[in-house]
């Protein structure tokens, strides 16, 4: 994941220029963490589609066929997952 240098969705890299690596998540899998990993702590924000947090701490969403999950400080999850979001 990158760090952009501002949380302005309309700025940094494009999502095909984003160095996410090999890894890919399908419905699937998307749909058993959901149903099985979800926490029951810590509610996802509503802006988020599909949104959830794991059992683990990951910030998970779904958008135009991407399946998203984010890690890392509290303090940076939402905000992360916004803009990623906002460049799907």
């Amino acid at each position: 994941m990158f760090a952009p240098s501002s949380l302005d969705p309309r700025e940094g890299p494009t999502v095909s220029k984003v160095p996410f690596g090999n890894k890919y998540m399908t419905d699937d899998e998307h749909r058993v963490n959901r149903d099985a990993n979800q926490s029951t702590s810590h509610h996802a924000p509503a802006d988020l589609p599909g949104a959830f947090h794991d059992e683990q701490g990951g910030l998970w969403f779904a958008k135009n066929g991407y399946y998203v999950v984010v890690s890392g400080a509290n303090a940076f999850k939402e905000p992360a997952a916004r803009v990623l979001a906002g460049k799907l």
